[in-house]
């Protein structure tokens, strides 16, 4: 996290956090099996659940940008984290789906490009 957040920002991270951390134990979490994810995943040695795990440890310090409109048509909000696995930077990027259900999507998992 490189930008200091105010104290109404970071409520606002922190019930995203809680609400993804609900939706991991309600499997309402959808992992997309894009290429690039998946590649990563071979990369380090990691299954879908151990992915699945490692979100689920997200916190504040993680955050890298959100929440933004989601600029591909889901009615929803992209929040972005940043999590370190050994020496690797790992980009995840979510969509917190506007609906009853509670469903959030896992866009990216992959390395840090940038």
């Amino acid at each position: 996290m490189s930008q200091r957040l105010t104290k109404h920002h970071e409520e606002q991270i922190k019930h995203f956090l809680k609400k993804l951390k609900t939706a991991i134990l309600q499997r309402r979490l959808i992992l997309i099996r894009r290429k690039e994810n998946l590649e990563t995943l071979s990369k380090l040695g990691l299954t879908l659940k151990n992915a699945i795990e490692e979100i689920n440890t997200l916190n504040v310090t993680d955050y890298e940008s959100g929440p933004e409109p989601d600029d591909r048509g889901r009615s929803g909000d992209i929040w972005k984290f940043v999590k370190k696995l050994g020496t690797e930077s790992i980009y995840i990027k979510f969509c917190d789906i506007k609906d009853k259900l509670g469903k959030i999507i896992c866009i990216s998992f992959h390395e840090k490009k940038y």
